[in-house]
């Protein structure tokens, strides 16, 4: 995943999968303001660390000692000073409310032990407008909604990648 050419071209030959849809979510990262803060859960070995605009603060959270020694390198390495790193689970980070102007969560949704609890916590750490831009692994025939059927949730609870921010003053999503 550090390296998209070839993660695209093993994610061809061995899975007939494409991995470029992962990388291009990066771009939204483009779009935290001045002063905004984009939260990576889980964060891994920090891929989307190459994504983080200067003006960001970066806070990426993982389970993983390990995962985060490995991010914090890469961070340092890039020269990146605005970032912080946090071992918590995906459901309960320990984060204040709505301090994400934008959140990744790539590659881990489907490997918390409760879905439905860790998209809870991406909406109560979304500020009003935030964005959660991400990817998981579902199996033939699932859909997000019965991946994260074990407890209740709404759509409408988080604002999907990759539609755009709404401009000041428009409404937000419809309800359903």
């Amino acid at each position: 995943m550090e390296r998209p050419w070839l993660s695209t071209k093993i994610s061809r030959l061995l899975w007939g999968g494409d991995t470029r849809p992962y990388y291009a979510l990066m771009e939204a990262a483009r779009e935290v303001p001045a002063g905004g803060t984009l939260v990576d859960c889980p964060c891994g070995a920090g891929p989307a660390l190459r994504a983080v605009p200067p003006h960001a603060r970066y806070i990426g959270v993982d389970l993983s000692p390990s995962m985060l020694r490995r991010a914090r390198r890469r961070a340092d390495a890039r020269g990146l000073g605005r970032v912080k790193f946090l071992q918590a689970e995906a459901a309960d980070t320990g984060l204040p409310d709505s301090v994400a102007s934008l959140l990744f969560s790539f590659w881990g949704l489907h490997c918390f032990p409760d879905p439905a609890a860790a998209l809870l916590e991406v909406a109560r750490l979304l500020e009003p407008g935030g964005r959660l831009a991400g990817c998981c692994i579902l199996r033939c025939g699932d859909t997000l909604a019965s991946a994260c059927s074990s407890g209740p949730m709404s759509a409408t609870s988080v604002r999907w990648a990759p539609s755009p921010r709404p401009s000041p003053g428009s409404p937000g999503p419809a309800s359903s």
